[in-house]
């Protein structure tokens, strides 16, 4: 399963302070969420942005979550090559991958902080 830095970018990108809304008061996980993202953004994205937080950041690992939650669109592609000048190449093989194409963001979130919430209802967390 591939997912593309196109679709992370068009479909899993958040800005700093709509990470902070969905996740920062979301309980003790939540909090320890926001506070792992906030200071890895401050670590990686500040020295790169400099003045510039306009632009949204892709959180994507979350994509797989996505896949298997059934929240993508995706086709099967023969397996691509990585070529000596970094392109991808088609070459000529029986192997396939499977290359998401869109994630539901709209469902794809809101179902993320459902699942936190009723882990946490079931579970002791200190």
């Amino acid at each position: 399963m591939i997912g593309s830095g196109d679709v992370c970018r068009a479909d899993l990108a958040l800005h700093y302070d709509e990470a902070k809304t969905m996740i920062a008061d979301k309980g003790p996980i939540g909090a320890w969420l926001w506070d792992q993202y906030r200071f890895w953004y401050y670590r990686q994205v500040k020295p790169l942005r400099r003045e510039d937080f306009t632009k949204p950041w892709m959180i994507w690992d979350i994509i797989t979550l996505a896949y298997l939650e059934g929240m993508t669109t995706q086709e099967t592609i023969p397996r691509p090559h990585l070529n000596s000048d970094m392109s991808l190449g088609n070459p000529d093989t029986k192997q396939t991958v499977i290359w998401i194409t869109h994630v539901d963001s709209k469902r794809l979130w809101p179902d993320f902080l459902q699942k936190l919430d009723a882990y946490q209802r079931t579970h002791s967390i200190r």
